[in-house]
């Protein structure tokens, strides 16, 4: 008896120790533009922005990419505020709010709806992913990537 349950206790930590993530090293993502703002100011380092959302192929894959792959990972968290906005999140506002875009008036309810406001006011893009470099006073630092990205573009486009 004494076997068997040190074999079990062996395969279960044997099947943790491969469910475990390859990538050991995590990316200090930070998930609200206006806390990515204070911490750019106060890090003096410039924003990785990324819009990017749950439901399309292409954000999905340049998810991946960004929170998995340990080359940009270290890129990110040496030089940038990694801020990661779902445009898609659809987590309910404290209180709603009102904005007027093109002469319309909308009615922000949630996370997803203010990021997407914010990248299409601010950054005159509504289609994800959407990549951008900005520093703490929301000033563009290098054009806009978006689409299928590559590994290496996006490590191409974090060299300032």
């Amino acid at each position: 008896m004494k076997i068997l349950s040190t074999i079990l206790i062996l395969i279960g930590i044997l099947s943790n120790m491969t469910k475990q993530s390859p990538n050991p090293i995590d990316l200090n993502v930070i998930n609200d533009y206006y806390e990515g703002l204070q911490i750019s100011k106060e890090s003096n380092k410039p924003i990785f922005l990324f819009f990017t959302g749950l439901n399309c192929e292409n954000p999905k894959m340049a998810n991946d990419l960004i929170k998995n792959d340990s080359e940009i990972i270290k890129r990110l968290n040496k030089s940038f505020v990694p801020v990661i906005l779902h445009v898609d999140d659809r987590t309910k506002l404290p209180k709603e709010r009102k904005v007027l875009r093109n002469g319309k008036e909308l009615t922000i309810r949630t996370k997803g709806n203010e990021w997407a406001h914010i990248e299409i006011s601010k950054f005159n893009n509504n289609s994800q992913p959407f990549i951008i470099l900005i520093d703490s006073n929301e000033e563009i630092l290098k054009s806009p990537i978006s689409g299928k990205l590559t590994k290496e573009q996006i490590l191409e486009y974090l060299i300032l």
